[in-house]
């Protein structure tokens, strides 16, 4: 069993906000289409950028990345146009203000779960497979966090909750890596452990035999690479990152190499500190040191970062 106490010197205060999710695509105008038109997403003005790529292995440059910043609420879809489309291994919920018909008639194939008396949903899909679940805020009886990004929001206006499945018997692993390492509120689950935000938001590794291999960031990144943005307190941020250079989890992007330090990858605590950002990926278990329950690159974000919605 996960443990919620404190472990470590870590305190288990919530986090406070499940940030962005960051998923490639293979066509802008159709990501447009779908997460702008259909969902009811906003464009973030300064959401087009251009990002520093590995270009080859050894060298950086200035390839060009185009990516759509797509405002819901506090939280955003961050869409990188690529080759190869990214699929969640899992399920993406969602919060809109929208009448969930007018949703369904704008979205091919969509599904409305009228089974779900006190969770009556929305179903769908985006065009390359990523599985989606939208509900009404308002008659769940929740207020979605407040704070925003440059462009506002429009009907969509929330992450609820995400779902990543995982393989039978890592679950309690990955539970300990963010309870003792990034100091996250950790709470037990039949089938996985679920990680809670001070912002009502919830991300759950749920343990199943479809879920895809512990290690497919590394070995499929085409269609696995995606990552999260998650922030913390302060204290919480300092005592986290202290935690991940201990356990030598620390981890830089070459992505990003040699671009804006708030979206590099910091690996002392004088950059941490000065770009409020570090990352890592391998979800170890610190009870053993090595057991890896699952890759998945996080960004893991103090509130001095220059993008905290405010």
């Amino acid at each position: 069993q996960v443990s919620t106490q404190s472990t470590g010197g870590l305190s288990t205060a919530m986090a406070l906000l499940l940030e962005h999710l960051n998923l490639s695509i293979p066509d802008e105008e159709m990501a447009r289409r779908f997460y702008l038109e259909g969902l009811g997403g906003m464009m973030n003005p300064v959401g087009m950028v251009w990002l520093w790529c590995w270009v080859e292995v050894g060298q950086v440059g200035s390839k060009p990345g185009r990516q759509l910043h797509v405002n819901l609420g506090a939280s955003q879809f961050h869409l990188l146009v690529e080759d190869q489309p990214q699929v969640w291994c899992g399920q993406i919920e969602l919060w809109s203000r929208e009448p969930l018909e007018d949703l369904a008639n704008r979205i091919p194939g969509a599904e409305l779960l009228e089974d779900q008396v006190a969770e009556r949903a929305l179903r769908c899909e985006c065009p390359w497979g990523n599985v989606f679940l939208i509900r009404d805020p308002v008659r769940a009886g929740v207020t979605p966090t407040e704070g925003e990004h440059a462009g506002g929001s429009n009907g969509l206006v929330g992450i609820s909750r995400l779902v990543h499945l995982v393989l039978p018997g890592t679950a309690e692993g990955i539970g300990q890596f963010w309870h003792q390492i990034l100091g996250c509120h950790v709470v037990d689950r039949e089938t996985g452990v679920l990680i809670e935000f001070s912002s009502g938001q919830e991300l759950e590794f749920e343990e199943s035999t479809e879920a895809c291999p512990w290690n497919a960031y590394d070995t499929d990144t085409g269609r696995h690479g995606y990552h999260l943005a998650l922030y913390l307190g302060l204290d919480k941020f300092s005592a986290a990152f202290h935690a991940a250079e201990a356990a030598r989890l620390l981890y830089e992007n070459p992505r990003f190499v040699g671009g804006p330090v708030e979206f590099g990858s910091a690996l002392s605590w004088d950059d941490a500190e000065t770009s409020g950002q570090f990352r890592v990926k391998d979800m170890v278990d610190p009870e053993t040191g090595k057991d890896k329950g699952l890759v998945l690159e996080l960004e893991v974000r103090s509130t001095t970062h220059a993008c905290y919605p405010r």
